[in-house]
């Protein structure tokens, strides 16, 4: 007896090329997001780091007193303190009462960001650094 020559593939075969097909869609679409992640990670960063900058252009020796996000020269890079930062959240400014220090406030960090984050602020020469709820906070003088 003759076998007849198949046509087309076989319900095995489809099964496979389903599943290779379900597996290398889900590992590009999670590393999209592991992608995406990094980036809002260093967006923030920069953004630290240019009004760290701006900041201590302000300031005359030693002195931030006054010291705004609104009046320092960065308002366009990063906003006014409205919801600009790359989680939707906002940068905060507060400088101490006798303006020799401030802190800088991002609300709206995920905790998977938060440490990255800390991490280099603390190599940045920070002063200090927290973390809570969703609020990461960095401390820093002249």
């Amino acid at each position: 007896m003759r076998l007849k020559k198949q046509k087309g593939l076989g319900l095995i075969e489809i099964m496979l090329a389903l599943i290779i097909t379900v597996f290398l869609v889900t590992t590009v679409v999670n590393m999209g997001s592991d992608g995406m992640a990094a980036g809002k990670i260093a967006a923030g960063i920069k953004a630290v780091r240019l009004i760290r900058t701006q900041a201590s252009q302000y300031a005359s020796p030693s002195d931030f007193a006054g010291m705004t996000l609104s009046n320092i020269p960065i308002k366009k890079t990063v906003g006014s303190g409205s919801g600009t930062n790359p989680w939707g959240g906002d940068y905060g400014i507060t400088v101490n009462n006798a303006g020799t220090d401030y802190t800088l406030t991002l609300t709206l960090v995920p905790e998977e960001a938060a440490g990255p984050m800390m991490k280099v602020m603390d190599e940045d020469a920070s002063t200090d650094s927290a973390y809570s709820g969703t609020t990461l906070t960095v401390g820093y003088d002249k």
